[in-house]
């Protein structure tokens, strides 16, 4: 599945585990991925938007560190 952020598409992925859903993120443009879970009752849209929020949380996060091209650490 393909959504966007406002810098770049996003694509995600969504794999159940047991009575979990691992969502995982990555941002396109940088590469950067992040990776939440949670219940399967939370729903599709919830399990979303917490990986979408958690990824523009990261790309800012990122972009305010000074760094000298090299890529943060995770």
């Amino acid at each position: 599945m393909r959504r966007s952020v406002d810098s770049g598409e996003v694509i995600l992925e969504f794999t159940r585990i047991g009575a979990l859903v691992r969502v995982s993120a990555m941002h396109a443009p940088s590469l950067i991925e992040v990776v939440v879970q949670g219940p399967i009752a939370a729903g599709t849209e919830a399990l979303e938007r917490l990986a979408l929020d958690k990824l523009a949380w990261r790309l800012r996060s990122i972009a305010s560190t000074p760094h000298d091209g090299v890529r943060p650490p995770r």
